[in-house]
């Protein structure tokens, strides 16, 4: 079991201000690398993951309607890793956005991911996409944009 599931369990959402995000999604990508490659079979960080995102984005079944539980932040970088992950090039509404995510949430959360390669390497793009959009989210807070030459 890693450290972070064993820190931020009790942390349910997804979310952009949450350090750990980057390195969640690129433990879940190298879990599905490891699958693919038929080294070993444990996906504890993908369905974390999942779970996060599950919780994150709701889409009622009803009338396909999506509701979340995210910041800007968070939604931007969310907006980045959908639009990075294969299937989908342009969005028009934030709908969109919800559905596809709540989409990738149910396929790593489903059964048959260990068996199945084509959703394995859907589901580790998806990973790779929101590990960088979170990698330079983070970036992008917590380190200056550009010195003055002065300084350098």
């Amino acid at each position: 079991m890693s450290k972070i599931l064993d820190r931020k369990e009790s942390r349910r959402e997804l979310r952009a201000q949450n350090p750990d995000l980057s390195l969640l999604a690129c433990e879940a990508a190298i879990d599905l690398d490891n699958l693919l490659l038929k080294k070993y079979e444990d996906l504890s960080m993908v369905k974390n993951l999942a779970q996060q995102l599950q919780y994150t984005v709701e889409v009622a079944s009803a009338n396909g309607t999506g509701r979340a539980l995210m910041d800007a932040a968070t939604f931007s970088v969310l907006t980045q890793a959908v639009l990075g992950a294969p299937g989908i090039s342009t969005v028009s509404q934030m709908e969109d956005i919800f559905k596809r995510a709540a989409e990738m949430a149910d396929l790593m959360s489903s059964a048959d991911l260990a068996t199945d390669p084509e959703k394995q390497k859907t589901a580790k793009k998806f990973c790779l996409a929101l590990s960088k959009a979170a990698s330079d989210y983070s970036r992008s807070i917590y380190e200056p944009s550009d010195r003055h030459p002065f300084e350098r």
